[in-house]
C-alpha cells in the first residue's frame, strides 16, 4: 500500500517542478525582451525598464531577468501568476526595487525603489482606499508627493483617480501644488528654487485662459502670454487654451526681443527687436 502511494505523490512533485520552473532572459534579448522608457526616471531604479515580451509562460512559472548575457547579475525577478509583484537590482548587485501588488481590491499595494546605496528614493502605498507616493531627494529630503483615491467604479485591476501633486526644492522651497481643482479655473503658480516665481496664470481643466507670465530665475519677466476666457452661461470656460492677442517676449535682462499677435490660435504678425 506505502509503495503505490509513492508514485501518484512522485508524479505530482516532477509536475510542480515544471510548473514552476524558471524561464531566464537578458535584457539584450530584443526577440524575447522590450524596452520601455520610464515616464518618471527620477522616481525609478533607471530611465529605461526591460518587460518580456510574450506572457506564453506557464502560469506560476518564474521569469527572470538578467543585466548580462553569462545571466550572472538578476535584473528583475517575478512570478507569472502575480500581476505585478517583483523585485529588481542594480547592475552592481544592490536592491533596487521591491513592489508588492495586491491580490484583492481592499489589499495593500506597496512599492520601494532605493538609491545604489540603499537611501529610499520612492515609496507608495496603497492602503484604506487611499494612494500616497513619495519620492526623496537622495539627501532623504521630501521631493514630491502624490495622493489620489480609489474609483469603485473600476473593476480590477483597480484605478486611482488623483487628488492632488506638491514638489519642492531640496532646499525646501516649495516649487508648486497642482490639484483636481484644475477641472475649475483656477490659479497656478509655480517657484524656482530660489523662491521667485516661475509662472503664473489661471487653468482650466489642463488649458491655460486669460494672462499667463512666466519669469526667468534672476526675477526678470520672461513672457506675457494671452489665451481666450470666454465663459459660458454655465460657468464653464469656452475656448481655454486658444491663443489670442499680444504676446511678448523678453530677454534676461528685461528688453523686449519678440513680439506676436495671435487670432483664434493663428499667428498673423511677428516682430523681433
Amino acid at each position: 500500500m506505502r509503495k503505490t502511494l509513492l508514485i501518484p505523490f512522485f508524479i505530482l512533485a516532477l509536475c510542480n517542478l515544471a510548473f514552476t520552473q524558471e524561464h531566464k532572459y537578458w535584457v539584450g534579448d530584443t526577440v524575447n525582451v522590450r524596452h520601455w522608457p520610464n515616464q518618471m526616471p527620477e522616481a525609478y531604479m533607471d530611465s529605461t525598464d526591460y518587460y518580456l515580451k510574450h506572457r506564453d509562460t506557464a502560469k506560476g512559472s518564474w521569469v527572470v531577468l538578467y543585466w548580462d548575457k553569462e545571466m550572472k547579475h538578476k535584473y528583475r525577478e517575478y512570478k507569472t501568476a502575480d500581476s505585478g509583484s517583483y523585485t529588481e537590482w542594480y547592475k552592481e548587485g544592490q536592491l533596487g526595487e521591491k513592489y508588492a501588488y495586491p491580490v484583492e481590491p481592499d489589499g495593500i499595494d506597496e512599492d520601494t525603489v532605493w538609491y545604489p546605496d540603499g537611501v529610499i528614493k520612492k515609496l507608495a502605498v496603497n492602503k484604506d482606499n487611499t494612494r500616497q507616493l513619495i519620492m526623496y531627494y537622495h539627501s532623504k529630503k521630501v521631493r514630491q508627493i502624490d495622493v489620489s483615491l480609489l474609483n469603485k467604479k473600476e473593476v480590477y485591476p483597480f484605478n486611482y483617480d488623483w487628488v492632488y501633486t506638491e514638489a519642492w526644492c531640496e532646499n525646501g522651497q516649495l516649487i508648486g501644488r497642482d490639484s483636481m481643482k484644475s477641472v475649475r479655473p483656477f490659479l497656478l503658480t509655480s517657484y524656482y528654487c530660489n523662491g521667485n516665481k516661475r509662472l503664473e496664470g489661471i487653468i482650466h481643466y489642463g488649458h491655460c485662459y486669460g494672462i499667463l507670465k512666466m519669469w526667468y530665475e534672476n526675477g526678470q519677466l520672461k513672457s506675457l502670454e494671452q489665451y481666450e476666457d470666454t465663459i459660458t452661461s454655465n460657468g464653464h470656460l469656452n475656448r481655454a487654451g486658444i491663443k489670442t492677442g499680444k504676446w511678448s517676449y523678453f530677454d534676461e535682462k528685461g528688453k523686449l526681443i519678440k513680439e506676436e499677435v495671435y487670432k483664434d490660435d493663428v499667428l498673423i504678425e511677428k516682430k523681433k527687436y
